[in-house]
C-alpha cells in the first residue's frame, strides 16, 4: 500500500510510458485474479515511476506467519500496496499536495485542537528457596487472543521480571526506565534508561519482551512535535543491554500487538491546514513556509536503515472519500529478528479501536451523528462503525477490505474472527431512538452475512466475549442480562439463553469450558426506583446449559469509590485454571490497598479471598504514595510476585507467607 522511500528514491529516475505504466498494471492485476499464478506473483516486485505522479508502485506477497511452517527466505524490505477494490472501498490516494490541503481545509475546522508540549506536560504529569526456577511455568499477559500478544507494563520469561517503571522530575522531564529483575540472584541486575536523549516529555508506557529483545512503545515530543516510537533492545547480556533501532512516527501512540517477531503498531497524528488557499488557476499551488508544511505531513524513521526522518510522500497517503476526520493513521509493521526495514502505511479518516487476530488486523472507526427535528422538537440519533481489515503476513501490512454496520463497539473485546469470518458486536438505536444492541457476523470481504438486532432495547452493552462458536453479551440499565448467542449456524446466529442478575461485567473471563468469570459493579436501590453503582462484584457463571446459564457464587469488593484497573485494562488480571486462582490489584472503601487474590473453588461453589496490602508490601520503608501502588500481581513457579515501584514481594501461593523482598529502589 505505501511505498517506502528507498524504493522511490531508487526509482525515481524511472522514465515509464503512461500507456505501460496501465499496461503493466492490467496485466498485474490479470495476473492476481488466477489462483495458479498466486504463488508466483508473493515472490516478485513490480516497481516504475511516474514521474508525472510522484509515487512508485510496488507489489510484493510475504507468507504468513504460522508457528507450524518452515522460515522462508524472502528479498529483504518487502512493500506492499493495496491490493483491493479501492472504488468500493471508498479509499483513494491523495493525488497531489494541493488536494491534500483542499482536504484537511475542508474538513477540519480552523480552531481545531491540537497537541501541545504544554498539554503533554501535563499529561505525563498526572499521569523457602526459589533459586530453582521452572522456566516453563509463569504467568503470560493476560492477552485476547492465544497467539497475539498485547505489550504490558511487567514481563518475565520464568526466570526474569521487567518492569516498566515510570518516573518524573520536578521539571516535568521523563525518567522511565525499565528494571530487569534476576530471580535466582533476588536483585536488580540491569535498568534500562529509556530517556537517553532527554526529552522533556517522554512517556514510555508499555513493552513486550520476545526472545532475546524487549520493544518499549512509548510517546515522546521531537522538535515540538509528538511521536510514537518502538524501542528494540538487545538483553541477552544483561551487564551490556543496547538499544539496536528504534522505529517511530509521527503521532500519539494508539496500540499495538505483537505476532511471532512481527510488531504492528498504529499511532494518530492530527493533521491540520488552517491557512487560506490563493490559487490564481486550479493547478497552480501555493507556496507554505516550513513550518507549514511540517503540520501537514506525518513523517517516520527506521534506524535500521537510516537516523535520518523521512517525510511521507502525500501520493502514498490513503484517504476516504466521506472522511469526517482530517487526522492520520499510520499502520506499522516490524520484524525485529529480520534485516528489513519497517513497512508504514499512512491514511486519512480511519480510527483508533484494533482487534487482531494471528492472521489479520481489523481498525474500527465509530462514527456519531444526531440531528434535531423543529418539527417534532426531538434529536434523531444514528451511529455506525466502519471497519478496515488487514492482512498480516511478516512485516508487510495490506489492505484486504472495508465493511460497516450500525452501532458503536464497547471495545476490543466486541470483535472477534472466527473460521475466517468476523463478528461484532455493537450498541446503537432503534427508530424510537432508544438504545439497541447488533451481533453482525461478516465474511471475508467485510460483507454482512449474520446477524442478530434488537437485543435489550433501552441499554447498552458493557461486555462481550466470543468463544468459538458460542458468544456472550452483558447489557446494563437496571439489572444485568447475560446472553448467550450460538453461531453453529454462522449466518443465523440465535438468541440460546438468558441471565437477569443485579449489576453487570465489564470484562467476562474464560475461565473452563463451563464456566466464564465475570468482573464487574455490583448495584445497589438508590432510592428513587433506580439503581446505583457500588463495590467491585466478581461473579462465577454456569454455562454448561447455554439455554439456562447461572450465576452459581459471587464475591463483592468494597462499596461505592472501590477500585480497580481491572475494570477497564484486563492486562492487569491474573487468571489461571491450572492454579485454580484469579488475582488483580484493587482498593475498597475501608482504606485497603493492595491484591485481592482468590482461590477458586468450584466444588464448594465460593471464592476464597486473601488480602496483599501496601502496608505489607512497603512495610520496610517509607515511600511516596504512588510508590507503594502495587501494579501487578504474576506467579513463576509455586509463588506470587507482587510489583511495586519501590519493591517486589515474593509470597508462597500454598501458604501466603511472604518468602522475601526484592528492592528496587
Amino acid at each position: 500500500m505505501n511505498n517506502k522511500d528507498k524504493y522511490i528514491k531508487e526509482m525515481d529516475n524511472i522514465k515509464v510510458d503512461e500507456n505501460l505504466k496501465r499496461k503493466l498494471i492490467d496485466e498485474i492485476n490479470t495476473k492476481e485474479n488466477k489462483k495458479n499464478n498466486l504463488q508466483t506473483l508473493k515472490h516478485v516486485i513490480y516497481g516504475m515511476t511516474a514521474v508525472a505522479a510522484c509515487y512508485a508502485i510496488v507489489i510484493s506477497g510475504a507468507l504468513f506467519l504460522n508457528k507450524n511452517t518452515k522460515e522462508v527466505k524472502v528479498k529483504e524490505n518487502p512493500v506492499v500496496i493495496a491490493k483491493a477494490d479501492l472504488s468500493k472501498s471508498g479509499l483513494k490516494k491523495i493525488e497531489n499536495m494541493e488536494e491534500l490541503k483542499r482536504i484537511l481545509s475542508k474538513e477540519l475546522p480552523k480552531a481545531h485542537p491540537t497537541i501541545s508540549v504544554d498539554s503533554m506536560e501535563q499529561s505525563i504529569a498526572t499521569n523457602s528457596d526459589e533459586s530453582k526456577l521452572s522456566s516453563s511455568d509463569y504467568s503470560e499477559t493476560n492477552v485476547q487472543e492465544e497467539g497475539v500478544d498485547e505489550a504490558d507494563i511487567v514481563k518475565t520469561d520464568g526466570k526474569y521480571i521487567y518492569y516498566l517503571k515510570p518516573e518524573y522530575r520536578y521539571s516535568g522531564k521523563s525518567d522511565s526506565k525499565v528494571i530487569v529483575i534476576d530471580l535466582d540472584l533476588k536483585k536488580v541486575v540491569a535498568k534500562i534508561e529509556l530517556n537517553e536523549k532527554e526529552y522533556k516529555n517522554f512517556y514510555a508506557s508499555e513493552m513486550y519482551l520476545n526472545n532475546n529483545n524487549l520493544i518499549v512503545m512509548a510517546t515522546r515530543i521531537n522538535d515540538d512535535e509528538v511521536e510514537t516510537v518502538a524501542l528494540i533492545y538487545d538483553i541477552q547480556d544483561k551487564e551490556n543491554i543496547k538499544k539496536i533501532r528504534e522505529v517511530s512516527n509521527t503521532g500519539d501512540y494508539t496500540d499495538s500487538r505483537m505476532v511471532g517477531s512481527n510488531l504492528y503498531f498504529i499511532s494518530n497524528k492530527y493533521a491540520y491546514y488552517n491557512y487560506p488557499i490563493a490559487l490564481n488557476d486550479e493547478t497552480k499551488e501555493t507556496e507554505d513556509s516550513e513550518e507549514e508544511k511540517k503540520n501537514i505531513l506525518p513523517k517516520y524513521r527506521d534506524t535500521l536503515i537510516s537516523s535520518e526522518y523521512k517525510e511521507v510522500n502525500c501520493t502514498d497517503i490513503y484517504y476516504l472519500e466521506d472522511s469526517e476526520e482530517a487526522s492520520y493513521t499510520m499502520v506499522t509493521a516490524v520484524n525485529i529478528d529480520k534485516k528489513a526495514e519497517a513497512n508504514m502505511q499512512s491514511f486519512l479518516g480511519l480510527g483508533s479501536t484494533i482487534y487482531c487476530s494471528q492472521n489479520n488486523m481489523y481498525i474500527i472507526k465509530s462514527k456519531f451523528d444526531s440531528s434535531y427535528s423543529r418539527i417534532f422538537g426531538t434529536y434523531n440519533y444514528n451511529s455506525e462503525t466502519e471497519i478496515f481489515k488487514f492482512k498480516l503476513a511478516d512485516n508487510n501490512i495490506e489492505f484486504v477490505a472495508k465493511g460497516n454496520v450500525t452501532g458503536t463497539v464497547n471495545d476490543q473485546f466486541s470483535m472477534d474472527e472466527y473460521k475466517g469470518n468476523f463478528r461484532i458486536a455493537t450498541t446503537g438505536y432503534n427508530k424510537a431512538d432508544e438504545t439497541t444492541n447488533n451481533v453482525f457476523v461478516l465474511n471475508e470481504k467485510l460483507e454482512k452475512i449474520g446477524e442478530v438486532t434488537d437485543l435489550e432495547e433501552g441499554e447498552k452493552i458493557y461486555s462481550v466475549r466470543f468463544i468459538g462458536k458460542i458468544g456472550y453479551v452483558v447489557t446494563f440499565e437496571q439489572v444485568d442480562p447475560l446472553l448467550v448467542i450460538d453461531f453453529t449456524d454462522i449466518v443465523n446466529p440465535k438468541v440460546k439463553g438468558k441471565l437477569e442478575i443485579p449489576g453487570y461485567s465489564s470484562y467476562l473471563h474464560p475461565y473452563d469450558e463451563n464456566h466464564i468469570i465475570g468482573i464487574g459493579r455490583d448495584t445497589k436501590d438508590n432510592g428513587y426506583g433506580g439503581v446505583t453503582t457500588t463495590g467491585i462484584k466478581i461473579s462465577m457463571f454456569d454455562i454448561s446449559d447455554l439455554d439456562n446459564p447461572k450465576e452459581i457464587f459471587k464475591q463483592s469488593i468494597g462499596d461505592d469509590y472501590a477500585y480497580s484497573e481491572v475494570l477497564y485494562n484486563h492486562k492487569a488480571i491474573l487468571c489461571d485454571r491450572e492454579k485454580e486462582v484469579l488475582a488483580f490489584p484493587a482498593s475498597a472503601d475501608n482504606g485497603f490497598r493492595g491484591v485481592v487474590v482468590y482461590k477458586i473453588d468450584l466444588n464448594n461453589k465460593k471464592f476464597i479471598e486473601k488480602k496483599i496490602s501496601e502496608e505489607e508490601q512497603n512495610s520496610k520503608v517509607d515511600v511516596g504514595y504512588y510508590k507503594k501502588v502495587i501494579d501487578r500481581i504474576i506467579y513463576i513457579g509455586d509463588c506470587f510476585y507482587t510489583i511495586s515501584q519501590n519493591n517486589i514481594m515474593v509470597i508462597d501461593m500454598d501458604t501466603y507467607e511472604k518468602v522475601c523482598d526484592i528492592p528496587l529502589e
